[in-house]
């Protein structure tokens, strides 16, 4: 969340299961994300997140100093 604004990292599932696809920066100089101005609907962004973080890669492993 951003300013009251839900912002989400684009990925392939996420675009299909999108009402609507709006491309934003979060902030400035940022890359653009999707947008979703339907916050109210909680059973709609949970599927949402879980279909994204299903299409996300692993963290990369942080090197040992």
């Amino acid at each position: 969340m951003s300013d009251d604004c839900f912002y989400l990292k684009p990925t392939e599932a996420g675009r299909k299961l999108l009402k609507v696809v709006d491309l934003r920066p979060p902030y400035e100089g940022a890359k653009d994300y999707f947008y979703v101005a339907d916050v109210d609907d909680r059973d709609y962004l949970s599927e949402l997140v879980r279909v994204t973080c299903k299409e996300l890669p692993e963290p990369k492993p942080k090197k040992k100093r």
